[in-house]
């Protein structure tokens, strides 16, 4: 009783109250600082995973639209292809000739395209081009009247043949990646 009262005397008499009061203010503003430096460290670290998961998430997104948009353009070198197949089967070589100058300017473009080099090689690529190249020209011959012994209708849709499964293949592949990521 008598530190009680000691105490009490100590820090009440003579205007040592402000004295508490300022420790107990200055105690109790030091706790709720760490707290609140406790709370803040936990959303930063919150802040941060949220924002790992969104870079991946677009990073998926991206992935996945550059796989859609490489499937439409293997696609549309597909139909292309089929078209100019169906017009040297025709005989129609001068229409196959400029539907094969279009492929091969579809062919520059697609693998331009940074995600095309996922479902081909540039090295096939570029294998593909001169085979169609090749076959351009031919066709090219045919349609301007100037007979080439060499030239063979069953070899330019061979050919394109080749490209055409080439290209399915690679649209296979596109279509796998364009899924859920």
């Amino acid at each position: 009783m008598a530190v009680a009262v000691q105490l009490w005397t100590t820090f009440f008499e003579g205007g040592t109250a402000y004295n508490v009061w300022t420790f107990v203010i200055t105690a109790t503003g030091g706790v709720l600082t760490l707290i609140g430096l406790g709370v803040a460290i936990r959303q930063i670290l919150r802040t941060r995973r949220a924002a790992e998961a969104a870079q991946q998430a677009a990073s998926a997104a991206s992935h996945q639209i550059g796989a859609i948009s490489t499937l439409v353009d293997l696609r549309k070198l597909c139909g292309r292809i089929n078209e100019t197949i169906i017009l040297v089967r025709e005989k129609n070589y001068r229409a196959a000739a400029l539907r094969a100058g279009d492929v091969r300017s579809g062919i520059a473009e697609t693998r331009n395209n940074t995600h095309a080099a996922s479902y081909l090689t540039p090295r096939r690529w570029r294998e593909i081009a001169m085979n169609l190249q090749s076959v351009q020209e031919q066709l090219e011959v045919q349609a301007a009247g100037r007979r080439d012994e060499q030239f063979s209708e069953v070899r330019c849709v061979h050919a394109l043949n080749d490209i055409l499964e080439q290209f399915t293949s690679a649209s296979a592949r596109a279509l796998e990646a364009a899924g859920e990521p």
